[in-house]
């Protein structure tokens, strides 16, 4: 028997692909699938058909948004029956052996359902009773409410209108107290039901990633619904969905619903029509929403009710662009925050990495082309030469800035707490979570590991196999090893050459890490970096503390720049930090210069 998909995106028909047994026919947004839907929402293979057994089957080839068929979720593979619909993204794939029974109509939808073992034990049951647009009768169309305006001095109005206003002004004063989309629309949808005197309804919403223009009934979420007592919520048909959203005017329609009750004659199925109202919500320039009503048998709507929909849908189209500016401007917010603390980061290590001598000009040169590299780093230099900015710099300099700078030291970490504290926890606890470690932490961004000659030989092997490719195994075998995308930066106060060649330092790993090398010079080789530093410093806690201070005296700069600092960069940063506790007055002065040992004639 011929068998067919007839294929359709939103009201348009677009194609028919007639299925062949030998076949299985692939569907997605890759050129190279047989059937191709351009839709973003479509993964690039997104689901096949195939024959299995004498059936069309349908499979989701783990798609990201997944493929429903009939409005249920595929799981596993789903055996096709005539007047199957499939739903992937905005398209819809109808399975038929009869083209004329694909869709009823060319402008909307019936997804029917099976029930029972077969088609005589339970009739089709219309699941979503969308009818087709000629036994959908418009009554009203509303481009402006006479709500819209306050009540006019003179102009008669009913005592419900009246009502009404002052039901809408209050409505306003409640929704500007509220932050959140589905609590406004909660708000709106409830004062509009009990001014209505309805029970059903429901608001329709694009989510707040949809961003592919002008949207139709097919991308709107279903936010807020109220249903009568023991009453499942109507959906609302996609063509009035659909004009509502062309046409941003509110619409009061008869809408011919399908019920199922025993009759005498045997007919299980009657048909009744009820109103269904429906407004626009626009927070913006497009229209993103619908929100609609209808009435239960016993109900009645009144046009008044339109008015009032139309008004209460305008108020909360305002306060969604409210809410959507407030989040918009709070993001980014947050994203400047986030790069304004980065640069001021960056900025601090650019003014601890500065000076004037041509040994500080050479380490910044190096940073650079650290910076643009991904291979390994080695950091050399005594203590307090600023190991660990230099470090910093090359990472804020490099294209994994975005992303974490985590860093610990071989020198403070026995081999146990080493495991633990890179690696994490091995075992999850008991609700599922495992702690991770500074590896993991640090994925997509840099990991600087220093004083990495006092690693032990078993991790240094370990850290080989790391930067050979292979997850970073535990010494203590517990567990499996970890994998993390990220840029090693290492840095040692010690002469790794010796190591090696006493065996404290394996040669492999000490030729994988030199390959960028950055050796920092001590203070004493560059005094005439000393007055840069100090200047950095004492500006930098003059802000900390909020005290200015105009300069150091020249007797105490000269002081400064004849000591041989034994601590360096980090021992300079001190004595500047004491001299600003210290000093009374608006200049720094030999007093407030405390030093460790007696400054020499001259910088050795």
């Amino acid at each position: 028997m011929l068998a067919y998909l007839v294929i359709r995106e939103g009201a348009k028909w677009t194609d028919v692909y007639r299925l062949i047994s030998h076949q299985t026919v692939s569907i997605g947004r890759s050129a190279t699938n047989q059937i191709v839907l351009k839709d973003d929402r479509c993964s690039r293979y997104h689901a096949e058909i195939f024959r299995s057994e004498g059936n069309w089957m349908v499979r989701d080839l783990d798609s990201r948004n997944g493929t429903i068929v009939n409005r249920i979720p595929l799981a596993e593979p789903h055996a096709l029956a005539p007047g199957d619909v499939i739903k992937i993204g905005r398209w819809h794939l109808a399975f038929v052996h009869d083209l004329s029974k694909a869709f009823p109509d060319s402008s909307s939808l019936i997804v029917k359902e099976f029930r029972g073992d077969s088609m005589e034990d339970d009739p089709l049951v219309e699941t979503q009773p969308l009818l087709p647009e000629e036994t959908i009768t418009i009554n009203t169309r509303l481009a402006e409410s006479l709500f819209d305006t306050s009540p006019e001095p003179g102009q008669s109005y009913s005592p419900e209108q009246l009502e009404a206003f002052a039901s809408l002004y209050q409505l306003g004063g409640r929704l500007a107290r509220t932050e959140t989309a589905k609590e406004l629309s909660a708000q709106v949808l409830d004062l509009v039901l009990s001014r209505a005197k309805v029970q059903s309804g429901g608001i329709l919403l694009c989510p707040p990633e949809f961003n592919a223009g002008d949207p139709s009934s097919e991308d709107l979420e279903l936010l807020v619904e109220r249903a009568g007592e023991n009453q499942t919520l109507h959906p609302v048909p996609q063509f009035l969905a659909n004009t509502t959203l062309r046409d941003y005017k509110a619409l009061m329609a008869e809408v011919p619903v399908h019920q199922s009750e025993e009759r005498p004659e045997g007919n299980r199925h009657s048909s009744v029509s009820t109103k269904f109202l429906c407004a626009p919500i626009r927070p913006g320039e497009i229209t993103r929403g619908v929100l609609f009503c209808y009435a239960l048998p016993g109900e009645t709507l009144e046009e008044d009710a339109l008015h009032l929909a139309l008004s209460a849908s305008r108020l909360l189209s305002a306060h969604l662009h409210q809410v959507g500016q407030i989040q918009l401007l709070n993001e980014t917010l947050s994203l400047t925050q986030d790069e304004n603390r980065r640069l001021r980061e960056r900025l601090g290590v650019e003014s601890e990495v500065s000076g004037k001598s041509l040994a500080i000009t050479r380490v910044t040169e190096q940073i650079q082309i650290a910076a643009e590299k991904s291979s390994p780093v080695l950091i050399r230099g005594e203590n307090g030469v600023g190991k660990e900015t230099v470090a910093r710099a090359i990472h804020f300099a490099s294209n994994r800035k975005q992303g974490p700078l985590v860093r610990a030291s071989c020198a403070v970490l026995n081999e146990e707490e080493f495991e633990t504290v890179i690696l994490g926890s091995p075992d999850t606890s008991a609700d599922g979570s495992r702690k991770k470690g500074l590896l993991e932490m640090g994925q997509g961004g840099t990991f600087v590991l220093g004083e990495i000659g006092e690693l032990s030989l078993d991790w240094q092997a370990k850290l080989m196999r790391f930067l050979d490719g292979h997850p970073f195994e535990r010494l203590s075998g517990n567990g499996p090893g970890v994998k993390a995308d990220v840029r090693l930066i290492t840095s040692t106060r010690r002469n790794l050459e010796d190591d090696v060649h006493q065996g404290r330092f394996r040669q492999d790993l000490y030729l994988r890490l030199q390959d960028t090398q950055i050796l920092i010079p001590a203070l004493r080789r560059r005094p005439e970096d000393v007055p840069v530093l100090a200047n950095h410093f004492l500006e930098h806690f003059c802000q900390a503390i909020g005290r200015r201070f105009e300069r150091f005296t020249p007797a105490a700069m000269e002081r400064l720049m004849e000591y041989p600092w034994p601590g360096n960069i980090r021992e300079l940063k001190n004595v500047v930090e004491r001299a600003v506790l210290l000093s009374r007055g608006n200049t720094i002065d030999l007093e407030q210069i405390a030093l460790s040992i007696s400054p020499s004639p001259t910088a050795s």
